[in-house]
């Protein structure tokens, strides 16, 4: 696995362990670069994902993160 995968791996592994009742901290591992999907290489987020996190709401952040687990093979939080 490469350096950037494993790094994205284990924030979102950290980020789902989170309290759900809290807006989740964001995936964003500073490895902003997108790829032809427009899906970032760093956090595996969508560019609409990334430009509204802010304003989603604790509900669909929370979403956005077991998405996210779904997209990277990671399993899904119980």
């Amino acid at each position: 696995m490469s350096q950037p995968a494993s790094r994205s791996r284990f924030r979102l592994e950290a980020v789902s362990r989170g309290n759900r009742e809290l807006y989740p901290a964001s995936p964003c591992v500073s490895i902003c670069t997108l790829d032809d999907d427009q899906a970032c290489l760093g956090c595996s987020r969508t560019l609409e994902e990334i430009t509204h996190w802010s304003a989603y709401s604790k509900e669909k952040q929370w979403q956005i993160i077991d998405d996210l687990r779904r997209r990277t093979g990671l399993s899904e939080v119980d």
